[in-house]
């Protein structure tokens, strides 16, 4: 699309955060941080699992993290100690809750005691309109 995600109260979303690293360090302790945009909040619900070109996508695949939590404005994730595979798929529900224009944040994830490993995601709008 145009980097703009439009939407109207009450819409559900299905959030795919997929990370890959691009060292061949085998690293551990990485922390996810996933900022919500102004006018969305995080559901403890589960909707269909997203689909690419007609294929389901396999959360069963990568990394599992050993924590996770949906936190009133953020979604997190810690995996402790290992970083084996290089990669993960995670996923969680968001609601157009109120009427908002905002930017999307960048999801970062870093290297929890080597802060120049790191990783951000792009930068989008979210605009929420009345239903």
């Amino acid at each position: 699309s145009n980097g703009v995600l439009e939407s109207q109260q009450g819409d559900l979303f299905t959030i795919v955060l997929e990370i890959e690293r691009t060292s061949d360090k085998k690293l551990g302790d990485i922390l996810i941080t996933d900022l919500l945009p102004a006018g969305f909040e995080i559901e403890d619900t589960l909707i269909e699992n997203p689909m690419v070109d007609g294929l389901e996508v396999n959360f069963g695949l990568g990394e599992k993290p050993d924590y996770t939590a949906l936190m009133d404005d953020r979604f997190i994730a810690h995996f402790e100690d290992r970083w084996f595979r290089g990669y993960a798929l995670l996923k969680y529900v968001v609601r157009a809750a109120y009427v908002a224009e905002s930017q999307i944040s960048d999801a970062q994830i870093e290297h929890m005691y080597s802060p120049d490993i790191y990783g951000r995601s792009p930068i989008a709008k979210a605009i929420v309109k009345e239903k």
